[in-house]
């Protein structure tokens, strides 16, 4: 049987500060598999990104409890949090988050500044990282000069660079044509046979059933589709 990687146990998530409460999500619970292929969908203001940023321990739940590799999280010490986002999970976003005057090469690199270990090393791991999404002959390239399809495939490298194996992806293709769209995905599919985790959070039916298993929020409350 597969070990679960992530354990959501009935976890609820409020915003305050406007006229009145905005509940996020209600009492959601499910577990997430190593080497899982999981979509979330669901329209906007349905609670997967404050879902995303639970697992991506970027937010804490107010009520309930998330559990990484078995260890509760809700009361973990930021710098703790920390350590584990570094060394364990990598985030993709719908914009690509590149800088605009680095190298595809350089900006993998940003993905292990907080790594004690060489230039040299760094410089290694991240061709190796763009040369698994296959950028091996765009490393010295400026975002400008690459496709939407080859930054987010630079912002997945970065996303990986170092050995994570737990992938977030926020809506990922929002910005990119279709054949784009079906590439990255593509891209993910082949991480995902390699070992890795990947959660999606998507809108579009069409690139959720590149995943596994599918789930869907509304109105802060996870059901199965």
């Amino acid at each position: 049987m597969p070990d679960s990687l992530l354990q959501v146990e009935d976890v609820g998530r409020t915003y305050h500060g406007g006229v009145r409460p905005v509940p996020a999500l209600r009492g959601v619970s499910l577990e997430v598999d190593d080497g899982e292929f999981l979509a979330l969908t669901g329209p906007s203001g349905s609670g997967k990104t404050t879902l995303l940023n639970i697992l991506g321990l970027l937010d804490r739940p107010d009520t309930g409890e998330y559990l990484f590799r078995g260890c509760a999280t809700s009361a973990l010490p930021e710098r703790r949090r920390a350590v584990l986002r570094g060394s364990s999970i990598g985030f993709v976003f719908q914009a690509f988050n590149l800088l605009a005057d680095r190298t595809a090469l350089e900006n993998v690199e940003l993905g292990l500044r907080y790594r004690r270990m060489s230039a040299s090393r760094r410089r290694d791991e991240a061709a190796a990282a763009l040369t698994k999404v296959g950028l091996e002959d765009r490393l010295r390239h400026l975002p400008r000069e690459l496709s939407g399809g080859e930054q987010q495939r630079v912002a997945i490298a970065r996303a990986i660079v170092g050995g994570r194996t737990l992938l977030l992806c926020d809506e990922p293709t929002g910005n990119l044509d279709s054949a784009s769209a079906h590439q990255v995905l593509g891209v993910l599919t082949g991480l995902n046979d390699e070992g890795a985790t990947v959660v999606l959070v998507t809108h579009n039916d069409e690139m959720a059933r590149y995943a596994t298993r599918v789930l869907a929020l509304r109105d802060g409350y996870l059901e199965t589709t």
